[in-house]
């Protein structure tokens, strides 16, 4: 019910959601099956498995799900809940994910990314889009957070693939600072957990729709006419 009331509420709001890998073995398929009933309108994410047949059979469902691409959480290996057998993780040399990516036609994702190295090694490796992210502040409270990176990723990779990034992303406001400082999107945790558990796909919706609304205010409060115009200038005038 919760994969489903993500995947459908971000498509509602004219938007995309990404759907977990995580401790249970049979996790990932929850978020597969969502997305396949909306015709592959998501992007699953799943864990650097340390057997490599169960990351395969991941990806081959979700080529079956019609998503279009699906993404890997190198900064997911080593978790504890992570720790049985069955449910180990790894961590991958870029030859690995070399190897990962072609597997598939689909687009190939890299999230976890904690550094400008990070990002060029995830290039070399192929990726198609990367995430910058601390796994939620999860890993250590001193690490940097994603925005905190994303400047200087940015005037590493901009305009070579698409740069998303995560970390307590709440407000609108949020969000224009992270487009400003080199961002092609920004990804959403709680808020939509919490819309989703307590009321669905539709609240899922109306959160997105108002950050979308309060976003168009804020670019006009700054005479920005596109969210493609805004460049670390537009953060003085807020």
């Amino acid at each position: 019910n919760y994969a489903r009331a993500v995947t459908t509420g971000c498509r509602q709001a004219g938007t995309i959601a990404m759907v977990g890998d995580g401790a249970a073995p049979e996790k990932y398929k929850l978020g597969l099956e969502a997305i396949a009933r909306l015709e592959g309108r998501g992007i699953p994410i799943f864990k650097p498995r340390a057997r490599l047949t169960d990351l395969s059979a991941r990806i081959a469902a979700a080529e079956q799900s019609g998503t279009t691409a699906w993404g890997i959480d190198i900064d997911g290996a080593g978790h504890r809940c992570m720790e049985r057998k069955a449910q180990a993780t790894e961590f991958y040399p870029v030859s690995t994910l070399k190897k990962l990516k072609q597997q598939s036609t689909l687009k190939f994702l890299i999230k976890g990314i904690l550094s400008v190295e990070d990002a060029v090694k995830a290039v070399e490796a192929g990726a198609d889009g990367l995430v910058i992210s601390n796994h939620g502040g999860r890993i250590a409270n001193s690490h940097p957070a994603g925005i905190e990176l994303l400047p200087m990723i940015a005037r590493q990779l901009k305009g070579q693939l698409p740069l998303l990034v995560d970390g307590g992303f709440r407000s609108a406001e949020d969000l224009f600072k992270a487009l400003a400082l080199g961002a092609d999107a920004i990804l959403i945790g709680r808020p939509i957990m919490i819309a989703a558990v307590g009321g669905g796909a539709d609240a899922v919706q109306l959160y997105l729709e108002n950050l979308k609304q309060e976003l168009i205010q804020l670019c006009r409060r700054t005479a920005t006419r596109s969210i493609d115009q805004l460049t670390p200038d537009n953060l003085i005038k807020t």
